[in-house]
């Protein structure tokens, strides 16, 4: 015997109250209905579950085990709908508070910055503090409460950390104007062969995804520069003929300051992943909340 949703949602509240008040009829009283429609719903309910839920005396009911069970089970979904109605209500009313974000480099531009101006259009009085940092570091960070929000490339998998939105990444070759690759469209990996290289450090998570790029091109993989400054590495390229390779949304060939912006056609190992991360065991703050809500959905229609 099948029983719909909104049947089974005020047999479930009769339960309870019947089970409060250990009698049918003041729970009727306390319901402000009559004894022969509770009786009858709890009846129906019985025959639904194939089980007697409760034991009729002549002062009033008791549960029967079966009935404890599916009480347990009611006290338990009912707690979890209050917290999800307290958390709706206080991401409505998150007009206040301070909420902390560990990201790199390579997500401020595409969504960072602007999440961060067009959230604060409608709320004046959250603040951020925002450290920019590797991938290795940010997602510690989260992982070890520093940080309610991450943003981080290729996020290891960890039972603390969480990923709320994911964003496809590609890595690009930066080279100044006067570089013999400048003109081009498209890049290899094979084409920067005889180029010094100017790379994160093993903080970044871009660093990882690079060796394994070239060790799948069986390419000789010795950087010139390593550092965890993209700004350094940049500068390198700029006053030489060095390359420097960073992770972003896939784009067309574009000129970025004294820069070159060149895109690898290498997909099968160029692609890397930014995530948006949060830790699993701790409840973000209802500001948190929301932003990580408008975040998720901008990177979402972004990817």
């Amino acid at each position: 015997m099948a029983v719909s949703q909104l049947v089974q949602t005020r047999a479930f509240r009769y339960v309870e109250e019947v089970a409060r008040r250990g009698s049918i009829r003041r729970a009727a009283e306390s319901l402000n209905t009559a004894s022969s429609a509770v009786n009858r719903m709890i009846i129906e309910l019985e025959r639904a579950l194939g089980a007697q839920l409760f034991e009729r005396w002549s002062r009033g009911v008791r549960l029967t085990s079966a009935g404890e069970f599916l009480l347990l089970h009611i006290r338990q979904s009912n707690a979890a709908f209050d917290t999800v109605r307290a958390q709706i209500d206080a991401l409505k009313g998150a007009q206040r508070g301070h909420v902390t974000i560990a990201a790199v480099e390579a997500a401020i531009e595409p969504f960072l910055a602007r999440a961060l101006a067009q959230f604060h259009l409608n709320h004046r009085r959250v603040a951020f503090q925002v450290r920019i940092a590797g991938s290795v570091e940010v997602a510690n960070a989260v992982a070890q409460e520093q940080a309610e929000l991450g943003l981080t490339i290729n996020a290891p998998s960890s039972a603390r950390l969480l990923s709320l939105a994911t964003a496809p990444y590609y890595l690009h070759a930066f080279v100044g104007r006067n570089h013999p690759l400048a003109r081009r469209r498209s890049l290899r990996l094979t084409d920067c062969i005889g180029f010094p290289v100017a790379m994160g450090d093993e903080t970044l998570g871009g660093r990882r995804r690079l060796e394994y790029a070239f060790e799948q091109a069986a390419l000789d993989f010795r950087p010139a520069l390593a550092s965890n400054s993209i700004a350094l590495m940049e500068e390198s390229a700029k006053f030489s003929d060095a390359i420097c390779f960073q992770a972003l949304p896939l784009v067309r060939r574009r000129t970025q300051g004294s820069l070159i912006v060149i895109p690898l056609v290498d997909r099968d190992i160029a692609r890397v992943e930014l995530a948006l991360i949060t830790n699993k065991r701790r409840t973000m703050s209802s500001a948190a909340a929301t932003f990580a809500a408008q975040l998720s959905l901008a990177i979402r229609q972004n990817s």
